[in-house]
């Protein structure tokens, strides 16, 4: 036991067990992503941090593992720190027994960082998309066997071709005619 509340202690992830509703233990990073000291959190439900959008779904299956049955071990969800922050958790569960109970081992890490970068990333995508798209110049991706993987609106009209004639041919061949 000694050497898991080492390592527990020390990886930078909340890492906690909670039975029937409450937490019964709860690692000190767990106080560093949710705000909440480790007191606090002891009052707590173990639903309490989670975001109301995916609480639903934490609850059920947070039972349902206790139970026993057969759900996702591994999935994503937001939280809500102790300032109302929304953090989005990288989270895995599993069923263990303790203190002669079923209770469940967690493990979520913050992965609030790169769900940012994903959206700010697809903005930026479908900004850049929308811009190329209304563009009145002709505009032609080729990819570095000289097959076209995009055209926009344009392009279509001005080769006469359909974008799924135009996708995957040989541009080379396509400027030369």
């Amino acid at each position: 036991e000694n050497k898991y509340r080492k390592l527990a202690e020390s990886v930078p992830a909340a890492i906690f067990i909670f039975s029937g509703r409450r937490f019964i233990y709860c690692n000190d990073y767990s106080s560093v992503i949710t705000g909440y000291s480790r007191e606090e959190l002891f009052e707590m439900d173990f639903w309490d941090i989670v975001h109301p959008d995916f609480r639903e779904l934490a609850m059920e299956r947070g039972y349902q593992r206790q139970r026993g049955e057969n759900i996702p071990a591994r999935y994503e969800m937001k939280i809500l720190d102790k300032n109302g922050q929304e953090k989005w958790m990288d989270y895995t569960g599993s069923l263990i027994e303790y203190q002669n109970k079923p209770s469940v081992l967690g493990v979520a890490y913050d992965i609030t960082e790169l769900k940012n970068t994903q959206h700010a990333l697809i903005d930026s995508e479908q900004k850049y998309r929308a811009l190329v798209e209304n563009m009145s110049e002709v505009i032609l991706y080729v990819d570095n066997r000289d097959r076209i993987v995009f055209v926009n609106d344009n392009a279509i009209k001005f080769f006469g071709y359909s974008r799924s004639e135009l996708i995957g041919a040989n541009a080379a061949d396509l400027l030369a005619a």
